[in-house]
């Protein structure tokens, strides 16, 4: 960057099957990212499901991952977003979304 500091990798991270010393590890060369419990599609979830997926990803990781700093961004699976997802995020003190819009319609 213009400051001379190497850019950090956002590793994102659901919780199903993951190695939470692996989790640890990463962590030791950049940022943890929150990518919900199950990876499962958002799309037609309430922000009640959001803040749930969301919620306890974040408290998994950074109980088992034994990170030293809190997670503040995410990703959604599959790169879906949502209007209440950010309202969720918000609550959750998520300052970042790292989701882009995917649109089928784009030549």
């Amino acid at each position: 960057d213009s400051l001379g500091f190497p850019p950090e990798p956002t590793f994102f991270s659901s919780i199903d099957d993951t190695d939470f010393d692996l989790v640890w590890l990463m962590s030791q060369y950049g940022e943890i990212g929150l990518h919900t419990v199950t990876h499962t599609t958002l799309n037609n979830s309430t922000k009640t499901h959001f803040k749930q997926e969301f919620k306890k990803c974040k408290e998994w990781l950074e109980k088992y991952g034994h990170l030293e700093k809190n997670i503040t961004i995410a990703r959604t699976p599959f790169l879906k977003t949502h209007e209440d997802l950010f309202e969720a995020y918000e609550e959750l003190g998520v300052l970042i979304d790292s989701s882009l819009s995917v649109y089928s319609d784009i030549d």
